[in-house]
């Protein structure tokens, strides 16, 4: 075994001296979070562990409605096509009453046939529009009163009362022959003037009635 000697005792206390020293350093070093010079991310802070949350903690709870289709409920107006070759106009009318939910009151049918053929749908109004546009010619007409549809023979003339009394904001809804009576204010001329210009505008079966004190025609 060798024996140090005394200088060599200072240089090896001084050795440990330094060595402790470099231990110590390194140890506060990683108390505080920060890596030992030298290394790979000196003298930044340790950063803080993450706790990874579940995903069930990250989702927010929503309430999720599934899409609803679009409606498919039909409108309470049914929408009506022709296909007729040469049917008599009692089985067309039958028909027709049935489809539109109304009740049918007729005398007599009109005389021949109906034949008429077309894709397009109409709703109930456009379609007595279509077959007052047949019966006409042949002297008949259809008038839609509250649930009935009456068949008229023009000949015999048409009951007043049985002419359904129709407001202005309804006309649209009504076919341009369809036999309806409505009142109309007059606000820029009077009413024997309004009821004059009216009149070359009506139709065999119409007319216009003035009521002055009210500043209204009454046409039919």
């Amino acid at each position: 075994m060798h024996f140090l000697r005394g200088r060599d005792i200072r240089s090896f206390y001084a050795f440990l001296a330094i060595v402790s020293a470099v231990i110590f350093c390194d140890s506060d070093r990683r108390a505080l979070g920060q890596s030992p010079a030298g290394r790979p991310g000196a003298g930044k802070q340790a950063e803080a562990p993450k706790v990874q949350s579940s995903p069930a903690a990250n989702t927010k709870a929503t309430s999720q409605t599934p899409a609803r289709p679009a409606s498919t409920v039909p409108s309470s107006e049914p929408r009506l096509t022709f296909s007729f070759r040469y049917q008599p106009w009692q089985q067309v009318l039958d028909w027709f009453a049935e489809q539109a939910g109304l009740s049918l009151l007729m005398d007599a049918p009109p005389p021949g046939t109906f034949n008429y053929t077309d894709t397009r749908s109409y709703t109930v109004p456009e379609a007595i529009d279509v077959l007052n546009g047949v019966l006409l010619t042949k002297g008949y007409t259809l008038v839609r009163h509250g649930r009935m549809l009456v068949v008229v023979n023009l000949e015999d003339g048409i009951p007043p009362n049985l002419i359904p009394d129709v407001p202005l904001a309804d006309l649209d809804k009504h076919g341009e022959f369809e036999l309806i009576r409505v009142l109309f204010p007059v606000w820029n001329m009077t009413p024997d003037q309004a009821a004059t210009e009216v009149q070359p505008l009506l139709g065999p079966q119409g007319k216009v009635i003035t009521l002055p004190q009210s500043r209204e025609i009454q046409v039919t």
